[in-house]
């Protein structure tokens, strides 16, 4: 058993049934960090984009600023500006128009960009663009105080959504969710690793049967894990649809990365194309916040040290060996899932069969994984994560 002294912040942040506030100050402060980022960035680098981008973030509540700046987009635009690369259409284009929409005042600003952006889907505001195939080459974005339009000069469809009343927006435009929002077909956050899944693009059937299953896991969700669904609202507001290529597998994969922090990357269809079940769409949901809650941590308080001679650990979930930061990942995770499907079976009289073979079959993971790791590798934070695992530990296997 790991020992750490008890801190109130840690016990907030590491219980199981989780803390919506601690997550929400963990995310404005990283919300602080961009916007400290990008205001360094117009001193060295001025532009015209980014010029309006912080004015118009000036002028917005507290609240539609951080919105803005936690977006996953943000993210991208940043790390490109950082690479001194001019972020492309499909994620600047989302920006400027989420911030145009939140401020009461939006200046009137044209911007414009070489190369072509694909309609597959593209957020504007608070609505979001399905024009499935279409592209537009060289796009123009104006803004104003009443509309976001988006066209080419080479011709092409051309889009517009209404800022004050997105009540009455058009074909092709839908209602942008705040969490858990399909992105499938937008290129920025397709699977682009090279880990043998692909992302997929639903047609309009599929997509109203994954939004079917979604509905399903979030009702599981609720009773198992309720502060969870709130959390999401900064840990997992994309949701990245993927398959495996092999076509042989069952494997329902999943994946989440702190370069993309708060897009989550779930295999909704097995390699014949089997759909996967609300049970298990429910657990990848919630598997992947967890780790997004832990990147969110680790921002603030790193949970490793870097060592000359790096130890690997057998991890009972891969069946091969891992470093230090997969396994205080993993444990957590799968410590906290454990508890949830706990939750699910005594709650769920018809899922209790079900919950407890999840249960135990974590609980025997996590009693392999837990006795091996060398904690000279861990932080103090780092160590109050792995103790506040082995606490749901305990009692997830008290008087068995």
């Amino acid at each position: 058993m790991v020992e750490v002294n008890r801190d109130e912040r840690f016990d907030h942040f590491l219980a199981p049934q989780g803390n919506p506030d601690s997550i929400r100050r963990l995310a404005w402060r990283r919300s602080a960090m961009r916007l400290h980022i990008l205001l360094s960035l117009r001193c060295e680098r001025p532009s015209d984009e980014l010029s309006y981008l912080l004015d118009q973030l000036g002028r917005a509540s507290a609240g539609a600023r951080h919105r803005a700046l936690a977006a996953p987009e943000m993210a991208v635009y940043i790390e490109a500006l950082l690479s001194d690369v001019a972020p492309s259409a499909d994620i600047a284009a989302p920006i400027l128009a989420r911030i145009a929409s939140v401020t009461s005042t939006p200046v009137r600003q044209t911007f414009s960009w070489s190369g072509k952006l694909t309609l597959d889907y593209l957020p504007l505001g608070a609505c979001a663009v399905r024009v499935p195939g279409e592209e537009l080459n060289a796009p123009e974005l104006l803004l104003d105080d009443h509309w976001i339009r988006l066209s080419s000069p080479r011709g092409g469809p051309r889009v517009r959504v209404p800022i004050k009343y997105p009540e009455l927006a058009f074909e092709n435009c839908f209602f942008r969710s705040e969490k858990l929002e399909i992105v499938d077909g937008w290129k920025p956050f397709c699977d682009t690793f090279d880990d043998g899944n692909v992302s997929v693009n639903l047609d309009p059937p599929a997509r109203t049967e994954l939004t079917r299953l979604l509905s399903e896991a979030v009702t599981l969700i609720e009773v198992g894990l309720p502060a969870a669904l709130e959390e999401m609202l900064e840990t997992a507001q994309y949701f990245s649809p993927i398959r495996t290529r092999d076509i042989d597998t069952s494997a329902l994969p999943s994946f989440s990365s702190p370069a993309l922090p708060g897009v989550i990357f779930v295999g909704i269809q097995q390699g014949n194309g089997r759909w996967i079940d609300a049970l298990h769409l429910a657990e990848s949901c919630i598997h992947e916040h967890l780790h997004n809650r832990l990147y969110l941590l680790d921002e603030a308080l790193p949970l490793t040290i870097s060592t000359a001679k790096p130890r690997s650990y057998f991890s009972p979930w891969k069946r091969t060996k891992r470093g230090i930061d997969g396994m205080i990942h993993a444990i957590y995770v799968f410590s906290h899932l454990a508890w949830f499907w706990r939750m699910i079976g005594n709650k769920l009289t018809d899922l209790d069969k079900y919950a407890a073979l999840c249960v135990d079959e974590q609980v025997e993971h996590l009693r392999t994984a837990t006795t091996e790791i060398d904690t000279d590798e861990l932080t103090e934070a780092g160590r109050r994560v792995l103790w506040a695992s082995t606490e749901i530990l305990a009692t997830l296997t008290a008087g068995s």
